[in-house]
Order: C-alpha cells, then structure tokens, then sequence
C-alpha cells in the first residue's frame, strides 16, 4: 500500500521519477511498460488521479519514430530493438479490454484477489488477454461501461449512495451485468439492496433452480454445491445476479464451478466474450434526422404489468424508418385512464406477462377500436401467451373479431 501511496505521489509518463543513474531517461520505454503491468496487475483505473492508460498510449504513439522504431533521442542505436519491446509490451498491456470492475465503497479495503482470478479465467475461456480494475462509489457513468460485468462483493449491511445506484441502474439497462457474492447469513438483505439499485415498479426477484438454463448454458453443471442464484431483473431481461453460499470465496480457491456458473450468467443474461473486444454496454443510439411532417406518433400504453418491455426499441425503429424512407417516429405515452383520441394512428401494447386490465381501461380500449383506431399487440421477447391473452381479452370485452393468421399471399 506504501509502494501505490508512493507511485500516485510521484506518477510521471515523460521521464522516471526519481531516477538517479546517468542519463535521467534513458530506459523510459522500459519504465512504461513495468507501470503498465503494475497498473493492471493491480487493477488500477488510475494512478493519482491520472487515466494512465489513455496518457501512456498517447505518450508511445508520439514517440514512434517514422520507420516504426522506438529510440531514446534521434540517433539510432543497438538498443533500439530493446526499447521498441518495451514499447509494444506497454501497448499492449494498456490495450487490454477490461473485462470485470470491481466496487469499492468508501471504508472498504482493495481485494482483488477474487475479481482477479475470475476475470483471468473468463479471459482463458474465451481465448483472450483481458484485465480487471476496481472502480470507487465516485466513478463515472463511462468508467462503469468500460466492462461489461460489475462485480461486487457485498459486506453486512452494505449501502451504496444514491449517485451510483442511478448510475448502476442506466449501466443494466444499457445491456450490463451485475455479479454479487453475497456474504454469509445476509438473510436476504443483500436482495433487498440489489432490487433497490433498479428501483423499477416491474424488477423482481427469483431464485433459479437447478434445472434453470443458466445452470447449463455454456457448461453443464450439475452440482453446484452451496453456490445459489437469485435473478433480479425485469420481464425481459436479468439484470443483477446474487450469488449466495461463498461465491467470492470460492472464486479465491480457484472454483472450476464458481468460474463456470459466472461464465453462463454472463451468457445467459446476453454479455459476451468473444474473441473480439468484450460486448461493453451499449448507448443510445443517435436519432437520424427527420421532417417533421413525415413522422408518425406511436402511442405506447401503460396499464397496470410489464408495459415498458424493451425501452430502447423506438429509437433503433425511427433509425431504421428515417434511413430507408426518411420517416420518422416518436413515442408518447398513453395511460388508459381517460378517453383516446384516434390521432395517435397506433397504440402500441407490449407485454411478457398476463396483462392486466380493468373494465375501466377495456372500455377506452373499446371504444378507441370503435373510432377507427388501431392496437399493435408486442409480445416482448418471443413469448407468444401475451398476445393470445390479449386477443381473448379484446374478443370478449369489446367484441373484436376473433384471431386469424395473417398469409403471406395477404396485400399486408
């Protein structure tokens, strides 16, 4: 902890601090590089407050000679081999993708010895050099999304500050993954903290069974001993994954199952390691530009169930629309407790659940149909029981023809 203290105070990326022998920067390149492998070997985002990975790979990249060499001055040298191996060997490492964070909240003290471990093994599974770094309660929304995992260890009665969890939250719903080690005889508090990160009205908790896919998705494991998993997401997706029984522990010892249950939740909840850089989370896309006389208004309803399933599938639509017919779409939100007008040409209903509807909101339902208007049924994520629910609801509350399947001969 000295040796860190003392490398934050002194951190320099133009010359060795304190060098005393001879010519002051005569092995920079090999200075580099060995700060380079502390850095990531330890897990550093920064060194006293410096970004050391965006200010070393820009140090090197100014310093390459025009033939492709790296050289201390400009007069060529036997040890210029030497240098250009330093040089590549600290690209390299400031080049790794980060794989895993780790929080540490304020009071907590740096462990990487399990964070380390695990993202050393994914990186081996999916034949890639990757690397871990922690991330304090103070970090920004693009530090977090720099990997796709955040992986905390929870401690007794652990509270994360209001700034982060927002921050947590936009990370899940930007296609992230949370990984927590809940600590031994949490009684569930470890849950409670996780469903509050969300803070969604739809996010649930459920415990996986043995027989769950995500026990099986990538490797087959068929005893995981104490490990157990509670999913919290919504409907569509898993977000947060709380993994009781010495998860971290486990991760220490070297767990070939701790390592391989971490391996299928990342699968199972749509984080990949391919042999390409790791899947980070993703942005919103930036909206293409439209007239506004060519854009249609989607009205998306809000009833009582899972009614916002997949937030971000109007700007990927208006982005599709506006770049092949220079259409465009906005989004508005329509509750069902007052009467619709027919100038939102489409009501766009989606769902994962059994939808819940009262007669109230059937009546406005039906009585928007009767006016010429028209309800887009989404049955979110595949699942066909929605839809046909709601045909049977509109059938016989409002009186709506009954379901016919759509040819491909039909002019739609």
């Amino acid at each position: 902890a000295r040796g860190r203290t003392w490398l934050a105070d002194n951190y320099d990326i133009a010359k060795i601090p304190k060098w005393g022998w001879g010519e002051e920067s005569y092995w920079p390149y090999f200075y580099l590089y060995m700060l380079s492998r502390v850095a990531v070997e330890s897990g550093s985002a920064q060194i006293g407050g410096h970004a050391w990975q965006g200010e070393l790979l820009g140090s090197l990249v100014s310093r390459q000679s025009s033939d492709g060499a790296w050289r201390v001055g400009t007069e060529k040298s036997s040890n210029d081999i030497v240098h250009t191996c330093f040089a590549l060997m600290a690209l390299s490492n400031a080049q790794k993708p980060v794989l895993v964070n780790k929080l540490i909240l304020a009071g907590q003290t740096p462990d990487g010895g399990d964070v380390s471990a695990l993202a050393s093994w994914l990186g081996r599974s999916a034949k890639r050099e990757a690397r871990w770094q922690f991330v304090s309660d103070t970090a920004s929304q693009g530090m977090l999304n720099a990997a796709p995992v955040l992986y905390i260890a929870a401690s007794p009665d652990m509270t994360i500050p209001e700034s982060l969890a927002a921050k947590i939250k936009s990370y899940t719903l930007r296609g992230g993954m949370v990984l927590v080690a809940a600590p031994d005889d949490d009684a569930g508090k470890t849950k409670e903290m996780c469903l509050s990160l969300l803070a969604g009205s739809f996010d649930h908790a459920a415990v996986l069974p043995a027989t769950h896919p995500a026990f099986g998705v990538r490797y087959k494991i068929t005893a995981p001993g104490a490990l157990a998993v509670t999913s919290i997401g919504d409907y569509c997706r898993p977000r947060i994954f709380v993994i009781s029984g010495g998860f971290a522990q486990s991760l220490r010892k070297g767990s070939t199952v701790a390592f391989e249950l971490a391996a299928n939740l990342a699968a199972y909840s749509g984080v990949g390691f391919s042999l390409n850089a790791p899947r980070r989370p993703s942005r919103s896309p930036r909206l293409l530009a439209t007239l506004k006389s060519r854009t249609i208004t989607v009205a998306r309803v809000k009833y009582g169930g899972d009614w916002y399933a997949g937030p971000g599938a109007m700007p990927h639509i208006h982005n599709t629309l506006a770049g092949a017919l220079s259409i465009g779409v906005t989004q508005s939100i329509v509750p069902l407790d007052a009467p619709l007008t027919t100038t939102a040409p489409l009501l766009w209903m989606t769902g994962t659940q059994t939808p819940k509807l009262t007669a109230a909101e059937l009546k406005v339902l039906g009585d928007y149909l009767k006016a010429g208007g028209m309800i887009f049924v989404d049955s979110a994520m595949g699942k066909p029981e929605f839809a046909r629910q709601m045909a049977t609801i509109l059938r016989g509350a409002v009186g709506v023809l009954a379901p016919s399947k759509v040819t491909l001969s039909d002019p739609l």
